[in-house]
């Protein structure tokens, strides 16, 4: 078993299999859309642990933390390095989109023509109309209203039935924290059953990854089979700069993780392979909490309890991705039309960025590019004309995305949690091992 978990989750073995993928939809379209109920399956199983594994995790590891009288150090660090990360990741994408310019020559036809084509398809003239309507001023002026309407369940079992992953945030850091209020012989025969619940999930996303191959190759075929090559041919100049920005920041993540590890850089490297590559497959950063508990904690060795409380935390609220894509995707517009932007035109788009960032949770694909219209709004950018380019590599987008949310939360829970062999948390309940 232990042979195939590794050839499983090598790397040769994954992305030979998105390649072959890649191969399959290119060539054989039909029989790779055919294939998509794997992927579909495959993420659906991830998914099906993420809300029990969420809830578990915060209910414990907050009963934890609030009976340490030290953790209240932990709050203004979160909220620093939480806002200070969002602005991070969106200056360094400022910064590049002047320097380089990537939107100041692009090919206009081949725009056009792309336009066209993209609109053929039903579902892009569905988006394209819904975003070609007026823009609705009053629900960008209550975005921050709009953020906590999307954050507060009415029904909490409305919230799990749908899988709404944000709401179920909340309730769990509620209800953990009143727990936490609670007398410790009372609650502690609950809070070992969340950690069994907890533990059990984990196997669960142990068992899925022997199956990561076989659903990254149908993914991967479904895919370019919907989409092609042709989108690379028209976006390849914005593909080519947020990858280069998004490389840098996963630079930076890693050398935060290799000098709080106090481990060697390649053990660092090998330990967020898991994360790495169910955050490829999946594009759904949530799927990834299991993966990225176990390499913060079994493989780094960070403090247990506040890796549980962080990971689902960030994966919430650390928006750094999606801020990063709308502070370079409003000046690759801009740069399209030949808009030319003042100092003060880049710090809106970066504080407007970081807004639409946080008003962006709990949203995915498509509607996660919508919010650009608030960023281009403010400026006077026409976002809507370039809207069908963006959802055409939305897929590679959405994956860089993805990548860099693990990777950067792994980083803020290191800049934070202590090492485990660091902490003197003997007064705090252990984790039952079995």
């Amino acid at each position: 078993m232990r042979f195939l978990k590794k050839l499983a989750t090598s790397p040769l073995t994954i992305i030979g299999a998105i390649l072959a993928g890649a191969l399959l939809g290119l060539y054989a379209p039909a029989l790779a859309k055919n294939l998509k109920f794997i992927g579909d399956i495959y993420i659906d199983l991830l998914k099906m642990i993420i809300l029990p594994f969420l809830v578990s995790a915060v209910i414990v590891s907050i009963n934890r933390l609030a009976r340490d009288p030290s953790a209240s150090r932990y709050l203004g660090r979160i909220a620093l390095c939480l806002i200070g990360g969002m602005a991070l990741a969106g200056f360094v994408g400022v910064v590049y989109m002047y320097l380089a310019q990537p939107g100041s020559h692009l090919d206009q036809s081949a725009l056009h023509a792309f336009g066209r084509l993209v609109q053929a398809d039903a579902s892009g003239v569905e988006t394209s109309i819904r975003l070609f309507a007026p823009t609705d001023s009053s629900n960008q002026n209550n975005m921050a209203s709009g953020l906590l309407m999307r954050l507060i369940p009415d029904n909490i079992f409305h919230a799990l039935s749908f899988g709404d992953t944000l709401k179920t945030l909340f309730f769990a850091l509620m209800f953990g924290f009143a727990l936490a209020t609670a007398p410790k012989e009372k609650s502690i025969n609950f809070i070992e059953c969340c950690e069994t619940v907890f533990r059990a999930c984990q196997r669960l996303t142990t068992w899925l990854l022997y199956f990561l191959p076989i659903a990254s190759f149908a993914l991967a075929a479904d895919q370019i089979a919907g989409t092609g090559l042709e989108p690379l041919k028209v976006m390849v100049h914005f593909i080519i700069a947020f990858t280069v920005v998004t490389a840098l920041l996963l630079g930076v993540c890693l050398l935060i993780l290799y000098r709080k590890s106090n481990q060697t850089f390649m053990s660092v490297l090998r330990a967020q392979e898991g994360p790495f590559f169910i955050a490829v497959a999946t594009r759904n950063s949530a799927a990834c909490m299991p993966a990225m508990m176990t390499s913060l904690v079994d493989r780094l060795g960070f403090s247990k309890s506040v890796t549980e409380l962080l990971v689902p935390l960030g994966t919430a609220l650390f928006r750094v991705g999606p801020t990063l894509y709308y502070c370079m995707a409003a000046i690759f517009i801009a740069q399209l039309y030949g808009r030319e932007l003042s100092m003060g035109d880049y710090g809106i788009v970066l504080l407007a960025s970081m807004i639409a960032g946080f008003s962006s949770t709990g949203m995915n694909g498509i509607v996660t590019i919508s919010q650009t219209t608030i960023v281009c709004s403010l400026l006077g950018l026409p976002f809507e004309a370039a809207f069908v380019l963006f959802v055409a590599v939305e897929p590679i987008c959405d994956t860089l995305r993805t990548v860099l949310l693990v990777f950067s939360i792994n980083a803020l829970t290191a800049l934070i949690a202590p090492l485990e062999n660091e902490t003197a948390d003997t007064s705090l309940p252990q984790a039952s091992t079995a």
